[in-house]
């Protein structure tokens, strides 16, 4: 088990599940660093904790290995180490067909949906075998579509696929050591403005979206899982979900 006075940190912490992730540490104890590229969102969201003294907010480009190794090393100035990391960053970034979709999009979606966990999770990698290889949790949050594709979603499910892939290798790589890596699936529609008010999702009831901030304290949960029983890849679903 790691100790809850290192920092957990959640990329894309700006805005929707990431938010509630942030939260929820906050409220089990864990001093958190909040990345994310809108300064204005986050600074609104780090002013939300009850305790400025445990909150590092970073405005901070992860595609970026230059701005994500600074970021990380400002974290570890203000905490001393770093006990999860949760890869939350990603986006929907449109669909098209194969045949149809131009590489600048397919490239935006592998920046937006893989780089923004690749570089990040290497340099804290790099961070945990100079500090002697402490306990680490890692969990990347990824999508169905990178398991079961379907029609004009082949950008977004290639970026998600490769984080997935990337999750294994690492589990494969990493688990003998003492670094727990897993990989949540959301099979389901968040329940954050910006769903709700998506094309066809207007009308739908409150059954059919998963709430964020039960699945943070999952996500807490998993985090924490006592070594004899990691979870690696988990799905979750809301309940009308067949």
């Amino acid at each position: 088990m790691f100790q809850k006075k290192n920092a957990l940190i959640v990329t894309g912490a700006s805005r929707g599940l990431g938010v509630d992730i942030a939260a929820e540490a906050s409220r089990q104890g864990f001093p958190v660093a909040l990345l994310a590229r809108n300064s204005q969102d986050l600074q609104k969201v780090s002013e939300q904790f009850d305790d400025p003294s445990r909150v590092l907010a970073l405005q901070v480009d992860i595609t970026n290995p230059k701005a994500t190794k600074e970021a990380i090393a400002a974290i570890r100035s203000k905490f001393g180490g770093i006990s999860a990391l949760v890869n939350n960053a990603g986006t929907w970034t449109g669909g098209d067909t194969v045949t149809n979709i131009s590489e600048q999009d397919f490239d935006r979606s592998i920046t937006l949906n893989f780089k923004t966990a690749f570089h990040i999770t290497q340099e804290i990698l790099s961070i945990w075998k100079l500090d002697g290889q402490p306990p680490l949790a890692i969990m990347n949050i990824g999508a169905s579509a990178s398991v079961d594709s379907f029609a004009h979603v082949f950008s977004f499910a290639a970026a998600k696929g490769a984080l997935r892939m990337m999750s294994q290798s690492l589990a494969a790589e990493l688990g003998a050591k003492g670094v727990h890596v897993s990989h949540l699936l959301i099979e389901g529609i968040l329940d954050n403005t910006r769903s709700r008010n998506f094309p066809g999702n207007e009308d739908l009831g409150n059954e059919h979206f998963i709430d964020q901030a039960a699945l943070s304290r999952q996500i807490l949960h998993v985090l924490q899982q006592e070594k004899s029983c990691w979870t690696f890849e988990w799905n979750v679903k809301p309940s009308v979900a067949t």
